[in-house]
């Protein structure tokens, strides 16, 4: 065969091949345009999610499923993160939504790890547990009467009281007599802040009541505050008793009250107690004030007392109370320390109001251990 006949024999096949290879990657080509595109979540809207909310990261909800059923069909949540504008904008825009109406929102549910696009998974609420406490049952104390015996004539029948303190307990007053109550806030050490006043009705001796939860500060003696129109003249040193291993011994040091007052500049009167604990361990004792003016109990008062082992004293003072008629007054202090008793004696002269003593100021009756 010529060579030149064997030369155009030869470009023709390699442009036959040439053609048809071209002609079967079009072919390809146009096989892979028709095919649909694999389906999963876009890496950039997962990445943005983790992105807005960390702790996403390497859990459950890091997968298509936070926002496909089955892709590319959207859940809930997928769809309104692509009707927000599918940003990262759009997170924040849905986050108040409940959209898959299982009654959390998407945030709520994205924190809590559970899919804000399925209504069958969402957050456990925690069980309620019951902390109530019963109430405490109070009783009720029922008070005996007691006749009033009228004293003066000059004061018109009809008595007027006031609240008394609930750690006082007051007895029937002749109807001739006027009570005015004493301040709260009149007891620097011995009366709780959160003391509440009751009523007593003027013919009915109610029971003691003791707080059970009263405490009392450990005043030094020379602590004790003064009243300038009743001064105290507390200046003995008591006697130091020594103390009895492993016992509490509390013990009255002092027990004062003004010793002579004015009808005229009628002041509530301030009684002061002071203990001491002689023994070796804490506790706490009953202190009783009574007071009898004429024959007839106006007033009684309890409370709890105690000083902290170690050589100190604390002092105490009982509500204050104001003279309403002229005589004299016996007060009588008992403290009971489980089988002991100590008691205290002390009196009070009340002038008349007609009477007359300028510069006259009131003293104080100490009883002394």
């Amino acid at each position: 065969m010529p060579r030149k006949e064997l030369y155009q024999r030869s470009n023709g096949f390699l442009r036959l091949g040439l053609i048809t290879t071209g002609i079967l990657m079009l072919v390809s080509a146009m096989i892979m345009s028709s095919l649909p595109e694999p389906v999963s979540a876009a890496p950039g809207d997962l990445s943005s999610a983790v992105t807005k909310y960390p702790n996403l990261s390497g859990t459950i909800l890091q997968q298509c499923g936070l926002c496909h059923t089955s892709p590319p069909t959207l859940n809930p949540y997928g769809a309104a993160y692509k009707a927000a504008g599918r940003n990262f904008a759009a997170f924040a825009a849905i986050e108040s939504l409940d959209s898959d109406k299982d009654g959390f929102t998407n945030l709520q549910e994205i924190l809590s790890l559970t899919f804000p696009g399925d209504s069958t998974n969402f957050p456990v609420l925690p069980t309620a547990t019951n902390t109530s406490v019963p109430p405490t049952a109070t009783a009720t104390a029922t008070a005996t009467s007691i006749p009033a015996t009228p004293t003066a004539t000059s004061i018109p029948p009809t008595a007027t009281f006031t609240s008394i303190p609930a750690t006082a307990t007051a007895t029937s007053v002749p109807p001739t007599a006027t009570f005015t109550s004493v301040p709260a806030t009149a007891t620097a050490t011995s009366i709780p802040p959160t003391a509440t006043f009751t009523a007593m009705p003027p013919t009915a001796i109610p029971p003691t009541v003791i707080p059970p939860t009263a405490t009392f500060t450990a005043v030094p003696p020379t602590a004790i505050p003064t009243n300038t129109s009743q001064p105290a003249t507390m200046t003995a040193v008591p006697t130091v008793i020594p103390p009895v291993p492993g016992t509490f011994d509390l013990r009255i040091i002092y027990f004062a009250v003004p010793s002579d007052v004015e009808l005229a500049e009628a002041k509530p009167m301030r009684i002061w107690l002071v203990v001491q604990n002689t023994g070796q361990v804490d506790g706490q004792a009953i202190a009783t004030l009574v007071g009898v003016e004429n024959g007839v109990e106006f007033y009684r008062s309890s409370m709890s007392v105690t000083d902290p082992v170690g050589g100190g004293y604390t002092s105490f003072l009982f509500p204050g109370s104001t003279p309403l008629v002229a005589g004299k007054i016996i007060w009588t202090v008992t403290l009971v320390n489980g089988a002991k008793v100590d008691v205290r004696v002390g009196t009070t002269e009340v002038e008349g109001r007609d009477s007359h003593d300028d510069g006259k100021e009131n003293h104080y009756h100490r009883s002394d251990h």
